[in-house]
């Protein structure tokens, strides 16, 4: 059995984020369970919409003061926008670090060991991803990632990408790595994607996000430590 595309739609990705909970109405707030990816600036959360929400109630541990982005969970407390722009109070309620990986010109010189994405967006002139992988329990191994661009976006052809991920020597099939010893670990990560839309008039955006996995048998049984690439796909009707 093969690795299957997915067609994520950003209906269903918005259902499933991080809480089972939609976004709704309540009397006491704006909005709650508000879920949104962004950039901390100078210690404020920008969504990628453009709006400034500013913490001002905490249910977490952790601060967002120390991470470049982010995926947060808010109660939007109060509308506090002025002239210059357009602001919020929120409650934090939970939120998971985004990295922004390094950008690579090719995937052939880079390490490709099994990852999958198995959950990716738009938002704002981000293209969002959420990975999969399996490492141990307390690992000291350094996971790390770059994506390179197998396709730039054209009138009539998609954006793909392709993960590239250095497990430092830690996946199931490399020597002296157990099976049980690993479980699935979770990451975020973003690229910014304006750069390859600016000079485009009247487009939406088709993309395609490749990654390297464990290859099965008809049985479904892995193949160790063979892969193939599986491929995750998804589009914003602008």
């Amino acid at each position: 059995m093969t690795l299957m595309k997915k067609i994520l739609t950003m209906t269903a990705l918005a259902a499933t984020l991080l809480l089972t909970g939609a976004c709704i109405e309540d009397p006491g707030y704006l909005v709650t369970n508000e879920q949104t990816t962004g950039n901390i600036v100078e210690g404020r959360f920008i969504t990628d919409q453009g709006l400034w929400y500013d913490v001002v109630e905490q249910t977490c541990d952790g601060s967002l003061r120390e991470l470049d982005r982010a995926l947060i969970v808010c109660d939007v407390l109060k509308n506090t926008s002025t002239s210059k722009e357009l602001s919020y109070e929120i409650r934090l309620k939970q939120f998971v670090p985004v990295g922004l990986p390094d950008m690579v010109d090719s995937y052939e010189d880079e390490r490709q060991d099994p990852i999958q994405v198995d959950m990716a967006w738009i938002s704002g002139w981000y293209l969002n991803m959420r990975l999969v992988y399996l490492a141990a329990k307390d690992s000291d191994a350094d996971h790390t990632y770059k994506v390179a661009i197998v396709q730039k976006p054209a009138p009539n052809q998609p954006l793909i990408v392709r993960i590239c991920h250095d497990a430092d020597g830690e996946y199931l099939g490399a020597d002296g790595v157990e099976k049980s010893s690993l479980q699935s670990t979770i990451d975020f990560i973003s690229i910014p994607i304006y750069d390859l839309y600016k000079d485009m008039e009247n487009y939406n955006i088709y993309f395609e996000v490749e990654f390297p996995w464990h290859k099965t048998d008809e049985d479904g049984e892995t193949l160790l430590p063979e892969t193939e690439i599986g491929s995750i796909t998804g589009k914003l009707i602008r």
